[in-house]
């Protein structure tokens, strides 16, 4: 009977290996790559190719507003399509700047510049994909007002960019704009 019951299991096990098998191959197809850490998002580079950031579009959606590209994530009531979309009217927003400095010494600067401080025990080191070094934190403004900002280094040693993200919930612990942050790097990307 012992042996009866292990060839069964033996041969759901081949089964189900197989049909995981299948699953894993019919992922494959199309544009979303298993083995990419970003699957599914699209590769944005700036028009200066100063920097690229993978990020979902929709709902992301990149708009010029005064010669600078700003990422916005419109309320409802604005399709998402829509490039004639205006700041006010995102629900989520970010602002890439290029600062003169290292991500750390632009943190530092930001930092204290700030009113009321940040708590900087919330500060985080990070490492982006391309192996820019950075740091990021996140803060309440007002009961619908948060924020998230990251410094990531820049190509050359005297350089680095600012993410800001802008939202109406807490953004600390958002996986979305971490992949965004993590995959944020100088010059043109892959």
């Amino acid at each position: 009977m012992s042996f009866r019951l292990g060839f069964h299991v033996t041969r759901l096990w081949v089964v189900v290996a197989g049909a995981l098998a299948l699953s894993v191959g019919m992922g494959g197809c199309g544009d979303i790559n298993g083995s990419d850490p970003f699957a599914g998002t699209v590769m944005f580079q700036s028009a200066d190719q100063s920097y690229h950031l993978r990020l979902l579009e929709p709902p992301w959606i990149p708009v010029t507003i005064q010669g600078q590209t700003i990422f916005v994530v419109p309320n409802s009531s604005i399709s998402l399509s829509a490039k004639s979309v205006s700041e006010s009217d995102a629900l989520y927003s970010l602002h890439v700047t290029p600062r003169p400095v290292n991500a750390m010494t632009a943190f530092r600067d930001s930092a204290s510049a700030q009113t009321p401080p940040w708590d900087l025990s919330n500060k985080q080191t990070l490492v982006a994909i391309g192996g820019q070094s950075g740091v990021d934190i996140s803060w309440q403004e007002s009961d619908t007002v948060y924020h998230r900002e990251a410094h990531i280094d820049g190509a050359t040693a005297d350089s680095s960019f600012e993410l800001l993200f802008t939202g109406p919930m807490p953004l600390a612990d958002d996986n979305m704009i971490l992949q965004m942050i993590i995959s944020f790097g100088p010059g043109v990307g892959n």
